[in-house]
């Protein structure tokens, strides 16, 4: 009985890891320090702000960092928090690999759907969304060169509002 219980905890989290772009982008969960999310997430490291702000986003600070793989794709994951309560408020994940960009964004849209598309402007592209089951805000953005070579992409999830 012991070794089911094992088993079925170990497969609920393996599962709870590979799950994208979630509320809790697993094992995170919004509202953690940047300490808590450091202790959940595998390989993760807190990093200090810049001063003057200059990995900023949004007006929350950046202050962790791991590796994550995103519908398949691997990249980075920067964790921001709010600036009053240093609370987790964005994800924000960069594809390793930049020619993988439009992959990443078939991948976003088969998941959810056409969402509300930017205004392309100066080849910047992008797509928004609102998870309907937790009320996630995401958008992906990706930048272009007028040779239709991807220079940037990144896929953002923040907190429901």
């Amino acid at each position: 009985m012991r070794q089911q219980v094992r088993i079925a905890a170990t497969t609920f989290a393996l599962l709870a890891l590979t799950v994208p772009a979630r509320a809790d982008w697993p094992p995170s969960h919004w509202g953690m320090t940047a300490a808590e999310v450091v202790a959940a997430v595998p390989d993760a490291i807190e990093v200090r702000r810049k001063p003057g702000g200059g990995q900023d986003v949004w007006d929350h600070h950046r202050l962790a960092v791991a590796p994550m793989v995103l519908e398949g794709e691997a990249g980075q994951a920067e964790y921001y928090f709010h600036p009053d309560d240093k609370k987790l408020g964005l994800v924000r994940m960069e594809p390793d690999d930049i020619s993988r960009c439009p992959a990443l964004r078939d991948a976003l849209v088969a998941r959810y759907g056409d969402g509300t598309p930017m205004e392309e402007r100066f080849g910047l592209s992008g797509m928004r969304w609102t998870d309907a089951d937790n009320g996630d805000r995401m958008l992906f953005a990706m930048v272009s060169h007028s040779d239709g070579t991807t220079i940037h992409c990144h896929f953002i999830v923040q907190e429901p509002e």
